[in-house]
C-alpha cells in the first residue's frame, strides 16, 4: 500500500509531464465523455516571495455550482504556514479544459493519518475535503448519496464506475485524460469508513493510480465515494472513502444538503 509521501511525490512528478498523454488514465479504463462532474483538481502553494507553484495533482467531483469533493490528503505536501489554493479544470483533458476555477481546501476536520478507522497503518482516515470555488462552474453534478446508503447496498461486492484523470501506470504516463472503468466495491471490514475496490475480479474491470486520488466511484449519477488510497503498482486492492457515513455527512453538511 502506497504511504502518503510516496503518492505527494508521485503527483509532483505527474504535473512535470509536458506531452499530452495517449495513454490510459484509470488503469485498463477507456476514454470517459459522460462525467463531466468529474473534474482535475491541482493544488498550488504560495512560496514566501508571492510567487505561485504547482503542487500535487489530484482529481476531483463537482456536486454543485461552487462546490467540488475531493481528497484530504490531495492538500498535503508544502510546510502548513504556506497559503494554498485549488485549480479545478473542467473537461476531458486538463490540457485543453472547457472551464477553470480557483479555491479554497477545506479539509475534513477528522483527516488524520495512522488513526483508527485508516486502512492502512500509512494513510488516513476521513480522507475527504470540499473545495469552495471563487466563481461557479456549470453542470451536470453529482448526486449525493443518502445516509447508510453504501452500507446497505455494498455489504457484498457490487459494481460500480471509477473515474478520474490519473496515470496509467507508477512512472506516471497516460496522466491528464479523464478516464473511467468499471469496478468492484464492497465495504471495507477493517475499515468501513471505507469501501474496497479489490484486485480486478474480471478482465473489463480497472483500478485507480497516481491523480486519481480524489476521483469519482459513482453508481449511475450518485457519487458513492472519492478515492482515497491504491497500491503502488496501481494494480489494486484500492480504497474509496465513503460519502453516507455520519462523519463524511457531517462535515458535508457544511456546504451542502445532505438529507437527500
Amino acid at each position: 500500500m502506497a504511504s502518503l509521501r510516496t503518492l505527494f511525490v508521485s503527483l509532483l512528478a505527474a504535473l512535470t509531464l509536458a506531452a499530452a498523454p495517449t495513454a490510459s488514465a484509470i488503469v485498463d479504463g477507456s476514454l470517459d465523455v459522460e462525467h463531466d462532474y468529474v473534474v482535475f483538481v491541482g493544488q498550488q502553494v504560495q512560496l514566501p516571495n508571492g510567487t505561485w507553484v504547482n503542487g500535487s495533482a489530484c482529481s476531483g467531483v463537482l456536486v454543485a455550482p461552487t462546490i467540488v469533493l475531493t481528497a484530504a490528503h490531495c492538500t498535503l505536501g508544502p510546510p502548513p504556514s504556506f497559503p494554498q489554493r485549488a485549480v479545478v479544470r473542467q473537461g476531458e483533458s486538463i490540457f485543453a479544459p472547457e472551464a477553470m476555477a480557483l479555491g479554497s481546501f477545506n479539509v475534513h476536520p477528522g483527516f488524520c493519518i495512522g488513526c483508527p478507522g485508516a486502512p492502512d497503518p500509512n494513510f488516513a482516515n476521513n480522507d475527504l475535503a470540499v473545495i469552495v470555488l471563487d466563481s461557479p462552474l456549470s453542470g451536470p453534478y453529482a448526486k449525493l448519496p443518502k445516509a447508510d446508503f453504501a452500507g446497505k447496498h455494498f455489504d457484498k461486492e457490487k459494481q460500480l464506475v471509477a473515474a478520474g484523470f490519473g496515470a496509467s501506470s507508477p512512472d506516471g504516463s497516460g496522466f491528464g485524460l479523464r478516464r473511467s472503468a468499471q469496478a468492484g466495491a464492497v465495504v471495507a471490514s477493517n475499515a468501513p469508513n471505507f469501501l474496497l475496490l479489490p484486485v480486478p475480479s474480471k478482465s473489463k474491470y480497472g483500478t485507480a493510480c497516481f491523480g486519481d486520488s480524489g476521483g469519482a466511484a459513482l453508481l449511475g449519477t450518485m457519487l458513492v465515494g472519492v478515492h482515497s488510497i491504491g497500491d503502488d503498482a496501481c494494480g489494486g486492492p484500492s480504497f474509496v472513502y465513503r460519502l453516507d457515513t455520519p462523519d463524511a455527512q457531517s462535515f458535508l453538511s457544511n456546504y451542502l444538503d445532505v438529507r437527500g
